[in-house]
């Protein structure tokens, strides 16, 4: 008994990519509802010519793109390559509807100086993935205005450590959720009231002031300092763990109701809570 084309549309909800493609060629009318469940899920690109292929499958028709919201870009850029910049520009400016963006390798955004404007002109990311920062990248994030409500970037091999808080002070009346890596924090004349996460690794300066004065509504905080990084000596853990528990300079965090992190970090903050939650 044959199935209904209903039915069908079903099953390939719960196919993976190969067995949607192969399903979508028994006919035409799979054909035309394939692209929205092949491009579901995150597309997670490894070579820079998967990403050709990919742009070719867009441009087939150019009704798929609004059906891509989650794209990660995980390969490194060998070389300067124009031909890869300006597919990547024309990639994104058709993209309208994108929620959630990852670049493991920064420099895709400075191959050709038509990709960066279209990406400050995705109204709908939410998400934002950035690592092995550049020059260019750095301003870009400094300068836009992304809607964004999470953003993750680790800023290892940019400089030694670079203060998150002016930088990311753009999204400030927008985001809810930060993960930021090889930092220093140390500003605190930018509040983000609506974020309720913070992830920070690889943390040069662990002043729990500076926390509180821009995380007013922090609710849960992962942490984990650079002392594995700069090696810090017993003196330096020291005086900074007498810091953050003077009195004279704190106010109890009244929202951070979660504290993760490893035993020496957490020893640096200096923090009082009834349950810990370490790793050694």
């Amino acid at each position: 008994m044959p199935l209904n084309w209903d039915v069908l549309a079903e099953v390939m909800i719960w196919l993976d990519r190969p067995d949607t493609t192969r399903m979508s060629r028994t006919c035409r009318a799979l054909r035309v509802i394939a692209p929205r469940m092949l491009l579901k899920d995150v597309v997670l690109i490894w070579r820079a010519e998967q990403l050709s292929s990919l742009c070719r499958f867009m441009f087939a028709d150019r009704r798929r793109f609004r059906f891509l919201r989650k794209l990660s870009l995980e390969f490194l850029v060998e070389a300067e390559d124009l031909e890869l910049g300006r597919l990547t520009a024309d990639l994104f400016s058709h993209l309208t509807e994108l929620e959630w963006l990852d670049f493991y390798d920064c420099r895709l955004l400075e191959l050709h100086k038509s990709v960066l404007p279209p990406i400050s002109a995705l109204a709908k990311l939410q998400t934002l993935k950035l690592e092995n920062l550049t020059e260019h990248t750095y301003k870009f994030i400094k300068n836009t205005r992304l809607p964004l409500l999470e953003i993750v970037i680790n800023f290892h091999g940019y400089y030694h450590f670079v203060d998150p808080i002016p930088v990311l002070s753009p999204f400030r009346h927008s985001l809810k959720k930060a993960t930021v890596t090889f930092v220093d924090l140390s500003a605190r004349g930018v509040r983000y009231p609506l974020v309720t996460t913070l992830h920070v690794g690889d943390c040069d300066a662990a002043e729990l002031r500076v926390l509180e004065s821009c995380f007013l509504n922090l609710r849960e905080l992962s942490f984990e300092s650079a002392h594995e990084e700069v090696m810090w000596s017993g003196g330096e853990v020291e005086m900074t763990r007498n810091l953050n528990l003077n009195p004279e300079i704190r106010d109890p965090w009244a929202s951070l109701a979660r504290l993760t992190g490893d035993i020496l970090s957490l020893y640096i903050l200096g923090v009082q809570c009834r349950e810990w939650n370490t790793r050694t």
